[in-house]
């Protein structure tokens, strides 16, 4: 996903620069009304300046897109089994089969989703299977357990940006959750 970085107007002055979640918590607004904003200043040389309008600045976008590409190398990679068809292939990072099979990385990724499927419906695909123990072997600062607290780090990035509506209808399907589990729980010892 591309991250673009914005320059917020009101009544002519620039008043904030970043990203759309950015400009929205700023203003506390919602992403909605900077997407609008955005739609306003499209053209720079068009925009009004009695208008609300955010124009794109290209050079801060830059580099926040160089940033993020730094930021994705210095991430641990991790290793997997590659099969075709049931058949053991090779061993290695998403990169390493890639440039094996001569094919996108993305393709690679989309192996490794059919991976997590059961048994016989892997077996006549292609697909690859994360390895712990050769992970750890080859990234020993790299556990299981880091991954998750990586992907429960984005998760918690994730919710700082959510809308009040968001947090409230999380937590009704988690209270919903708890009440379905309880009747179960009722239902057993009866």
């Amino acid at each position: 996903m591309v991250v673009k970085v914005f320059d917020a107007y009101i009544e002519g002055e620039k008043k904030a620069t970043g990203t759309i979640d950015e400009i929205a918590d700023y203003f506390d607004i919602s992403r909605n009304s900077i997407s609008l904003w955005i739609k306003n200043g499209k053209d720079p040389k068009k925009a009004n300046p009695k208008y609300k309008h955010a124009i794109l600045n290209k050079e801060k976008t830059k580099e926040l897109m160089e940033q993020k590409k730094k930021e994705e190398r210095k991430l641990p990679a991790s290793v997997y089994d590659y099969y075709d068809k049931g058949e053991f292939i090779m061993t290695g990072t998403a990169r390493e089969i890639s440039q094996f099979l001569n094919i996108g990385k993305h393709n690679v990724y989309s192996y490794i989703q059919v991976g997590k499927h059961a048994f016989d419906y892997r077996k006549t695909r292609k697909h690859a299977i994360l390895n712990e123990a050769e992970t750890r072997k080859r990234f020993p600062l790299l556990s299981v357990s880091s991954e998750e607290e990586l992907i429960e780090t984005k998760e918690k990035e994730r919710r700082k940006h959510e809308t009040k509506e968001e947090r409230r209808l999380r937590r009704n399907i988690r209270a919903q959750m708890a009440i379905e589990n309880s009747r179960k729980d009722d239902s057993v010892f009866k």
